[in-house]
């Protein structure tokens, strides 16, 4: 199969950048060649372009030495300048789902003609506390019908961006995808996973992604850095941490099919060995996931391209938050093209029009007119009006440059959020009659609050931890499971917290 007739995912990893070709046809997902380009450190960070010159010349390289498609490309993006997020709808239009998922994404202040979505059905929505059945092999797609979608949002003007940086390279994207679609559309390709209840920990360096499915089906997702030194006690207890937050989030959900095992991916035998101890403590077994023979990749391994190669995998249109811009843009050709064709129609009118005014009108009458106008312009009040006016518009352009470099300062300040002594009483409040709080540490950049909860009774720290989520001043929130002290028979409980922009204002 040729490289032109195979489908290009460019895929976004931390400051890595590799190229994924292939296909995924007849319950297979194919590889055919995984190139990965080379770029000065820093050129891109996060999902993010810093360095657009650096970018596009490794970008033509890559495109030149191994001769790929110019158009239709798909970027599998990861980053927080995407918001995923599950969510479940009527099953509706394109244009209708698109306006419930601008209403459904208020929460995280995003919304509006600045913002697009994507989104990627999961299934009908299974009723609360039972278990959620596969997507693969549904049939029933009435309208109105309750569904569960997977649904990202991002600013249009950081899509923009992307497909600019490319377009500056010759290479026009068709489709951008948050990773997490493309990362479940491989679960049913995994032998390990398509059919079971488990949890899948995938490490990149210090990152930590863990992914919950049941009965084949994906049903939550956590990522989180890992702060422990590798092949530790202490780095199996977070990642067995992690694990244990899942199985209390399908605790909740009154699960019957509680995930029994916990594949790894990407960790050394010393992480793994130390993860394995941690998690069997949880009386799940541990295990290393596989190579799947749905997955083939030449030139290199699935732990390399875990977070994208789904991408090969998704249908038309499947989570791109790039369709609208598209389309819009191909709108504005036609416009274009047509009124380039229109043209010259205008233009003949024009000169017509010009030569029939030029009959009617005497010279005479011209003449006169053009003398009215030239005293009129030469007139020294009006010249000095003139003058006075170009230089408010000199002086008001300064302040406008003062007022948006004032605004943008602002704007910069705001988007931290403020620990007040107001925000610790909002937290000392949530655990009034439940467990007394300790406040150990605020980092300003990150957002990030740590405090200590200690109670008599572990059974009711739960209803501290929800009364956190509830004030409406965190992102997320935290905790590591609960500590009995023996000496006192207290249980102590450490919580962290990253604090909305919106907090202590």
């Amino acid at each position: 199969m040729s490289v032109s007739s195979m489908k290009t995912v460019v895929a976004f990893t931390g400051n890595k950048v590799s190229v994924l070709c292939g296909d995924a046809r007849g319950g297979k997902i194919r590889v055919e060649k995984l190139i990965r380009v080379s770029f000065p450190i820093g050129c891109v960070m996060n999902g993010v372009v810093t360095d657009t010159e650096a970018f596009c010349e490794g970008i033509r390289a890559a495109w030149k030495e191994n001769r790929l498609p110019k158009s239709g490309v798909i970027l599998s993006v990861d980053g927080n300048h995407v918001t995923v997020k599950k969510t479940q709808l009527p099953r509706a239009n394109r244009k209708r789902t698109g306006e419930m998922l601008a209403y459904d994404f208020q929460d995280t202040n995003a919304g509006g003609p600045d913002w697009v979505y994507g989104s990627m059905d999961l299934g009908p929505a299974a009723p609360q506390g039972t278990a959620l059945p596969s997507a693969a092999g549904e049939k029933d797609k009435a309208p109105g019908e309750e569904r569960e979608l997977l649904a990202a949002t991002a600013e249009k003007a950081y899509v923009t961006e992307l497909a600019e940086a490319f377009a500056q390279a010759g290479v026009k994207l068709g489709s951008v995808v948050a990773s997490r679609f493309s990362m479940i559309r491989l679960l049913p390709y995994l032998e390990e996973i398509k059919s079971g209840s488990c949890i899948l920990e995938s490490l990149d360096g210090e990152v930590l992604s863990t992914v919950l499915v049941e009965n084949g089906k994906y049903l939550n997702f956590t990522s989180s850095r890992v702060f422990s030194d590798h092949g530790t006690p202490s780095f199996g207890g977070e990642v067995a941490r992690t694990v244990s937050q899942l199985l209390q989030f399908q605790s909740m959900l009154k699960s019957e099919n509680r995930a029994t095992d916990v594949y790894c991916l990407g960790f050394s035998k010393e992480d793994f060995d130390v993860s394995a101890e941690q998690i069997g403590l949880l009386g799940l077994n541990t295990s290393v996931l596989g190579e799947s023979p749905s997955v083939v990749i030449h030139g290199g391994s699935i732990r390399e391209c875990f977070d994208h190669v789904g991408a090969l995998a998704l249908g038309k249109d499947e989570g791109n938050l790039y369709r609208e811009i598209a389309s819009s843009d191909e709108r504005n050709k036609k416009r274009d093209a047509f009124l380039l064709k229109l043209l010259p129609l205008l233009l003949l009118v024009a000169v017509f029009t010009v030569i029939t005014s030029s009959m009617i009108a005497g010279n005479t009458a011209k003449e006169r007119k053009v003398e009215e106008l030239n005293a009129y312009l030469t007139n020294a009040d009006n010249v000095a009006k003139e003058q006075a006016y170009n230089d408010y518009l000199a002086g008001s352009a300064k302040f406008n440059a003062m007022l948006a470099a004032a605004t943008q300062m602002k704007e910069a300040i705001d988007s931290y959020p403020r620990a007040v002594s107001a925000l610790d009483s909002i937290i000392i409040n949530a655990g009034v009659g439940i467990v007394d709080v300790s406040i150990q540490s605020f980092d300003a950049a990150s957002g990030q609050l740590s405090f200590t909860a200690t109670g008599q009774g572990a059974e009711r720290l739960n209803e501290f931890v929800e009364a956190l989520q509830n004030t409406g001043i965190f992102l997320n929130v935290t905790y590591s499971g609960y500590n009995l002290i023996e000496s006192t028979g207290i249980y102590n409980v450490n919580v962290s917290c990253v604090l909305s922009a919106a907090a202590g204002r």
